[in-house]
């Protein structure tokens, strides 16, 4: 592409890195979009380097089982939404570059409680997230990354006992046990 790099409808896996990208060789968009990236020795995918030019869109991917961390983005700035960002070993994100900027919502993290991190002050098994990364809100069940349209929630709505609180416009009702009372029957 003239106006950007784009990696899209690809199975990625072991690999030492699934998607790597060198910084200071890359000054155009990138987008990485509908990818399961899974299995890799190391990151899933990875921004490094000194530059702080490109910018990354990664959406509607599935990327799980990698060693590392699902995404690192090291340089750069990314815009991470609609993906599955689950078991991986080293954890969901890092965004550990100084000046990088990363804007990762809207991903399912493995947990309806959301991602695990000390900005998040809801009890949770989601995939961790470390360095600055805006997360809310989050999806809060597993992404149809063929469609995206997931059902949001955030911090401000799960209390750390992990209760649900429900805002219905003139009243708030919070319960740790929500149950359905749709006719199952048939």
């Amino acid at each position: 592409l003239a106006n950007g790099i784009s990696i899209s409808n690809n199975q990625i896996d072991n690999n030492a890195n699934g998607i790597a990208i060198n910084a200071d060789n890359v000054n155009r968009l990138v987008t990485i979009q509908k990818n399961t990236i899974e299995s890799n020795d190391n990151e899933g995918i990875t921004m490094f380097g000194s530059s702080n030019s490109p910018n990354a869109k990664i959406k509607q991917n599935d990327i799980n089982s990698n060693a590392g961390n699902g995404i690192g983005i090291f340089a750069g700035s990314a815009t991470i939404t609609f993906n599955n960002i689950v078991g991986n070993t080293n954890g969901g994100i890092n965004g550990g570059g100084a000046d990088s900027t990363v804007d990762a919502t809207s991903n399912w993290w493995g947990d309806a409680n959301g991602p695990s991190t000390t900005d998040n002050p809801a009890t949770t098994s989601g995939a961790s997230i470390t360095g600055d990364v805006t997360f809310e809100p989050w999806a809060d069940a597993e992404i149809n990354t063929d469609n995206p349209n997931p059902s949001l929630t955030s911090a401000e709505s799960i209390g750390t006992d992990g209760s649900t609180t429900i805002n219905t416009g003139s009243t708030t009702v919070s319960s740790a046990n929500i149950q359905s009372n749709a006719d199952t029957s048939g």
